[in-house]
């Protein structure tokens, strides 16, 4: 299939309905209904559901918008809403092209990712790299979807046929301590130190060192929340318990009021680790940083590397084929220090050496772009790190290198 990717604002009045119409409204109402909840529940959760649910929560916007004033936004110059309307488009053109079984597993993608943690970051992506294939002038198969191959895409042009395949990596992977588990612990911890900081009026520190991973359970974020209590309600300094161990500092930080950045440094010297959670409350008068971590390291490239592995044996073997893979939390201004004598680059040299692999081409890595501004349009651009592999025959062909 090969279809125009971009849209004109012209055309969202007939994209959203059709794009809603495959989805299913009352799926998408029971979505961002639960989105609203949890960000009500704790402003802790605001930053982790806007990074993590950017498209629901801009598709959300947009229908709020047409209800309101009875049309579709003329055009907006930010990120979410080129990112929403992208996907949109992308996701009508496939479905409108794909044979019946195809559009019945699009359907269920697009449902369970509704009620999946990363929403639709991983179908997102897999769209993203098949809008910028087709901008190059390829042919696009969605053969995993159409039931042909269990790799991703078939892309071809002239006489090169390249498989692809999207994976999508969430920047907990590998982590003892996950996001999502920390703000549940710190959400319930909020009033605690909030009060006794109101009442101390001066600065501590308070770390949470768990033997290994912290565990998402009930019963565990109770018996944390326990322990930091106790701490702070008596004259102790720490305390030791099964599986972790609560430390209170008395703590004079750099800035007031509490700047994020300069924090997470001073925290870095403090407990020598850059490998940790962080959370704060305070003003110009006093701050409470409540941080955890893990006695053990983070293992984030191991798990990638096993992530990856797996992918590559999607393919068939028969063609050069391209691992694309997406990184969640990945800035632009860090990529420069992923290029050369990275950890990620060396996992990547280690997957690639293998003979079992020397028909994969190359592994591409990226992330979210950002909004750029042109005279007359904005494109969303984002930095891709492509590692091609010495080992395949046709390393340096052109035709092969999609970044």
């Amino acid at each position: 299939m090969h279809f125009t990717p971009d849209l004109y604002s012209r055309d969202l009045k007939s994209l959203v309905p059709q794009f809603v119409g495959i989805v299913g409204l009352s799926a998408l109402k029971k979505r961002f209904s639960d989105l609203a909840e949890r960000r009500r529940v704790s402003p802790l959760f605001e930053d982790y559901i806007k990074e993590r649910h950017t498209v629901e929560l801009e598709l959300d916007r947009l229908l709020k918008h047409k209800r309101k004033t009875g049309r579709y936004p003329k055009k907006s110059e930010s990120t979410a809403f080129q990112r929403v309307v992208g996907f949109m488009r992308m996701v009508h053109g496939v479905h409108s092209n794909l044979n019946v079984p195809g559009k019945h597993r699009l359907h269920g993608m697009i449902r369970d990712a509704l009620k999946r943690e990363g929403g639709f970051a991983a179908l997102e992506h897999e769209m993203t790299t098949a809008a910028h294939c087709m901008r190059q002038g390829f042919d696009i198969e969605f053969v995993d979807l159409e039931g042909e191959d269990r790799f991703d895409l078939l892309a071809r042009r002239d006489q090169d046929e390249i498989e692809i395949e999207c994976k999508t990596v969430s920047n907990d992977i590998g982590r003892k301590i996950h996001r999502k588990d920390f703000i549940e612990l710190a959400k319930n911890l909020w009033p605690l130190l909030s009060d006794y900081r109101a009442e101390l009026r001066q600065s501590r520190l308070v770390v949470l060192k768990v033997d290994d991973r912290l565990a998402n359970t009930s019963d565990e974020a109770k018996r944390v929340s326990e322990t930091i209590a106790s701490v702070l309600g008596s004259d102790n300094t720490s305390s030791q318990v099964r599986g972790f161990s609560v430390e209170v500092h008395e703590y004079r930080p750099a800035s007031l009021p509490p700047d994020a950045a300069t924090i997470r440094e001073e925290i870095e010297k403090l407990i020598g680790t850059y490998q940790f959670h962080l959370f704060m409350c305070g003003d110009r008068d006093a701050v409470i940083v409540f941080v955890a971590h893990s006695s053990h390291r983070d293992q984030m490239l191991a798990y990638i590397y096993r992530q990856l592995k797996n992918a590559t044996d999607q393919f068939s073997g028969d063609r050069p084929a391209i691992l694309s893979v997406l990184i969640e939390d990945i800035y632009p201004d860090q990529w420069a220090d992923l290029r050369q004598g990275s950890g990620l680059q060396v996992m990547t040299s280690k997957l690639l050496v293998s003979p079992a692999r020397s028909h994969v081409h190359s592994v591409s890595y990226s992330s979210v772009g950002v909004l750029e501004k042109y005279p007359g349009h904005s494109s969303i651009r984002g930095t891709v790190l492509s590692y091609r592999n010495p080992h395949h025959p046709r390393y340096d062909a052109p035709s092969l290198q999609l970044y």
